[in-house]
């Protein structure tokens, strides 16, 4: 039963929004962890 309502409310929610979109919050989150990556294995030349 709780499943059914999970689905339901899921459904509901991608309604709303437009079809193809891309989701922005898990790119920008992907590219401040590579930018940190960078940042703390750069290793500067004398």
């Amino acid at each position: 039963m709780a499943g059914t309502v999970a689905f339901k409310r899921q459904r509901r929610r991608e309604a709303t929004g437009q079809v193809g979109e891309i989701p922005m919050t898990p790119m920008i989150d992907i590219v401040f962890q590579l930018l940190v990556y960078f940042l703390v294995t750069l290793k500067p030349q004398d």
